[in-house]
């Protein structure tokens, strides 16, 4: 045999075993399953539903319970490309509330398409507003579809569903600060919680923590895709979660996420999710315990 020819069968056998060896890694699942269709569109049932959908660039939030839908951000492409067929895919046609954690067409991009194809019975925001094109264009479709508006601020409760808390815990005063004016939610289903943490940095965190509020939660949504700028050591301490969340943020603004936050997040043992690496990912929850579905199956031991 040609001793070249040799080589390259045994460089490909070699690359096949540890390709087959990695794949066997990566794809034994830990609390983590592949979305199965079935138990993404039944949401008639008691389970409350978090999807945190892979918008491409920005965030997006959707929260399902008995025929109960409320989307938090809906990420940057104006057209709702990456979030409207997703709703579609879950028999969802109609929002109950849609809420903006702030201005930033990362966050707010993907409303306007939305409004043009679903119902969306209240849209909420903290109060702010912008001058660029997506918020103009925003403000315009409101209008357009005679959507009701809310200014939403700390302490108010979402009326969203019997069993499940939705508490506002940011912001108080406005500032004009992107950051420090972020809205941030709790949410609570009996024995699971949650935070989003929008686009909140360092002092926004520091500021909650003054604040006395319980942030002890199951689930956290990374604030600012985890920049570098965000989940400060004490934060983190105090809420403790389980599972950490980061959606892709706009790679030119932030080193989203930023190494420094990974290592903090470590630190904590807190598992880090991501949609850039995961897909969507869905978490379903009876109030006591919880599953996690992921639309790419990846062990994450391999990101911790």
């Amino acid at each position: 045999m040609n001793a070249n020819i040799l080589i390259v069968f045994i460089s490909t056998f070699v690359v096949a075993i540890l390709v087959v060896s990695v794949a066997g890694y990566m794809y034994e699942p830990h609390d983590m399953r592949p979305i199965p269709p079935e138990e993404v569109i039944d949401y008639n049932d008691t389970n409350l539903k978090v999807h945190f959908i892979d918008a491409g660039l920005g965030n997006a939030v959707l929260i399902s319970i008995q025929n109960k839908n409320m989307l938090i951000d809906a990420g940057e492409n104006r057209l709702g490309t990456n979030i409207i067929p997703y709703l579609y895919m879950n028999d969802i046609t109609k929002l109950d509330y849609m809420i903006a954690t702030n201005q930033e067409k990362e966050h707010i991009g993907g409303m306007i398409g939305i409004l043009s194809k679903l119902l969306v019975e209240q849209y909420m925001d903290n109060g702010n507003s912008d001058t660029t094109e997506s918020y103009e264009t925003l403000m315009h479709m409101l209008e357009v579809t005679n959507t009701n508006t809310t200014v939403i601020k700390k302490g108010d409760i979402i009326d969203f569903h019997p069993d499940v808390v939705v508490e506002i815990l940011n912001p108080d005063d406005l500032t004009g600060d992107i950051a420090r004016d972020s809205v941030i939610i709790k949410m609570t289903y009996n024995e699971i919680s949650f935070l989003f943490m929008g686009n909140a940095d360092f002092e926004t965190e520091k500021e909650l923590l003054d604040s006395g509020y319980d942030l002890d939660v199951d689930f956290l949504k990374v604030g600012q895709y985890g920049s570098k700028n965000a989940c400060c050591k004490p934060f983190l301490d105090a809420v403790n979660s389980r599972y950490s969340i980061i959606q892709e943020g706009p790679h030119e603004e932030y080193i989203s996420p930023h190494p420094h936050t990974l290592d903090r997040l470590r630190q904590t043992n807190s598992v880090i999710l991501r949609n850039d690496f995961h897909g969507h990912i869905v978490i379903t929850a009876d109030g006591k315990n919880y599953d996690i579905f992921t639309q790419n199956v990846f062990d994450h031991r391999l990101f911790n």
